[in-house]
């Protein structure tokens, strides 16, 4: 994903008018394409699930997203009753929640495929779940006082339950679909970096650092010390939990469109997420090769 953002948010930077010549330009190389992508990855996600997998992955992955949900949605309803949008440190309350919910299931698919066991690989399942969108923005609604926001849940949910049923129906189709989530990654990349203009992540540099800080001593930590005296892990996989995922960047644009107030912080909010999605690709490998005991 990260090398196509990094494209696409050159050419939004110094030529955003060439994604305006029409479609199917538009409706693939702009950030018009980015929900039907995800919703795509969703299904390919169900595919991928068996049922007895959802049961096994709560043993531990199921703990650790709750712990994360926990702590989130805490983080969430304290920024937004002390601070407001408007947040803290240049820091607003649409990108404080969108980098502390963030996951990267990349990340996770890897480090529990080379280290964890069967229960670590199979809580891939209940991750890629909540690694969309709709969990901030969930989030954030529910922090203002309008509750939980179901459409948004069901939104989500509808695809991964036709993908799980598909492959019911035929088991076959699980060998047909292995490769859409890998396939459609770099496309998604690219979506993602429209909304991204480096002269903003550039400018975003002090705040972007301070909020990937935030998150690291907010969410990754604590993630880290569960997983090692509760779960009696070596950590590897919480902090694999604990990535910022390159989909957060569109949270504060799709919070937009649900709520027009926040549309002052939409720019910098995306420049900031992106600025921690590319520190959290450099810092979480160092953490867990640490956390594994390898140099």
């Amino acid at each position: 994903m990260a090398v196509p953002m990094v494209i696409a948010a050159f050419v939004n930077t110094f030529f955003p008018d060439f994604v305006k010549i029409g479609s199917p330009v538009s409706a693939i190389f702009s950030a018009e394409g980015t929900m039907t992508l995800v919703g795509a990855m969703i299904v390919f996600a169900g595919i991928a699930t068996r049922p007895v997998d959802l049961l096994r992955c709560l043993k531990r992955g199921g703990i650790l997203m709750l712990s994360k949900l926990l702590l989130n949605l805490g983080a969430a309803l304290l920024v937004m009753q002390i601070f407001g949008k408007e947040g803290f440190w240049g820091i607003s309350a649409v990108a404080l929640v969108a980098c502390v919910t963030a996951l990267n299931p990349a990340m996770y698919v890897v480090v529990a495929g080379e280290y964890g066991d069967e229960l670590d690989q199979a809580a891939y399942a209940v991750i890629s779940l909540f690694a969309l969108p709709f969990v901030p923005i969930c989030m954030l609604g529910f922090s203002e006082g309008y509750g939980i926001d179901w459409m948004a849940i069901l939104a989500t949910v509808i695809p991964f339950a036709i993908g799980m049923l598909l492959a019911g129906l035929d088991p076959s189709i699980r060998d047909f679909a292995a490769p859409g989530t890998m396939v459609l990654s770099p496309f998604l990349g690219y979506c993602l970096g429209c909304r991204v203009n480096l002269r903003l992540v550039v400018q975003a540099g002090v705040s972007g650092l301070l909020l990937y800080v935030v998150f690291f001593v907010f969410t990754l930590l604590p993630l880290v010390v569960l997983d090692r005296l509760l779960l009696k892990q070596k950590g590897y996989c919480a902090a694999a939990i604990a990535c910022v995922g390159g989909v957060f960047i569109s949270v504060p644009a799709l919070m937009a469109e649900r709520d027009a107030s926040y549309l002052p912080y939409v720019e910098l909010a995306a420049a900031q997420v992106a600025f921690c999605v590319a520190i959290s690709i450099l810092v979480v490998p160092l953490v867990i090769r640490l956390l594994v005991g390898k140099r």
